[in-house]
């Protein structure tokens, strides 16, 4: 997830009906790539955090009384409570809790999920922004001596479990990993930055790809297949859905 910017055209959409009103509706944004792509639920998944992606192109809306899973997957629906679901299963778009950058698709919890709120903002709703508080245990004023004892021993009890807590903190904080903020969808410039570079690598992967580009797996697999399709890359050795490995095209002259 990244600040909005306006002169970005991935981060300009196009809605094919007005939001809030559970119309079925397709997303489009506003990239060059594959004539601006829609989002869909990648491979028609019914799974729980199935990834949504904008590398697909655009299909038309469902039929009435359609069946194939498939026809549905790039329909969604704008809600009234500001939840954004998918017409195929139901389920409530989301940044994956997992990762904190994949957009999926997930039972919804009755929580407004992040990705929605902002989807929303853009199109000029305001969502009740409610903020969780705690009030701090205060302790009571010392009267007498025999509630000085007593607020003693608290206190005694209190150090001990601050200690154990500061001591498990500062374990776990030695521990973290950084994040990294790779891109869930192509802007122009990383397509173009793929066109350039990776057709000139010697080894081709979908871990090489993402890592050179920043982006995630699903959108670096994307960019394998359609450098493939330009035939300007060619797979090494036998195929395999599960690991892709390609080296750059071997001309006359190489």
């Amino acid at each position: 997830m990244e600040p909005c910017n306006v002169s970005r055209p991935g981060q300009r959409w196009r809605l094919s009906a007005a939001p809030g009103r559970s119309e079925q509706t397709a997303v489009q944004n506003d990239l060059a790539f594959r004539a601006g792509g829609c989002w869909e639920i990648t491979a028609c998944a019914e799974d729980e955090h199935a990834e949504v992606g904008v590398n697909y192109g655009c299909k038309a809306l469902p039929r009435p009384g359609w069946a194939d899973p498939c026809e549905a997957n790039g329909a969604w629906s704008f809600n009234a409570n500001l939840t954004i679901t998918s017409v195929m299963d139901g389920k409530c778009l989301q940044v994956d809790p997992r990762d904190d950058t994949t957009v999926s698709v997930a039972s919804c919890t009755g929580e407004v999920p992040s990705v929605a709120i902002l989807a929303q903002e853009r199109l000029r709703l305001s969502p009740p922004i409610q903020q969780q508080s705690s009030a701090p245990l205060s302790a009571g004023p010392a009267m007498g001596a025999n509630k000085v004892v007593q607020k003693s021993k608290e206190a005694k009890m209190k150090a001990a479990m601050a200690g154990g807590k500061s001591k498990k903190k500062k374990w776990s904080k030695g521990k973290v990993k950084e994040k990294l903020a790779n891109l869930v969808m192509f802007d122009q410039a990383t397509y173009d930055k793929m066109l350039k570079e990776i057709p000139k690598a010697k080894l081709i992967t979908t871990a090489i790809v993402s890592e050179r580009l920043k982006v995630n797996g699903s959108v670096a697999r994307q960019a394998i297949r359609h450098l493939e399709e330009k035939d300007l890359i060619q797979p090494v050795g036998e195929r395999s859905s599960s690991m892709l490995i390609y080296t750059r095209k071997i001309g006359a002259g190489d």
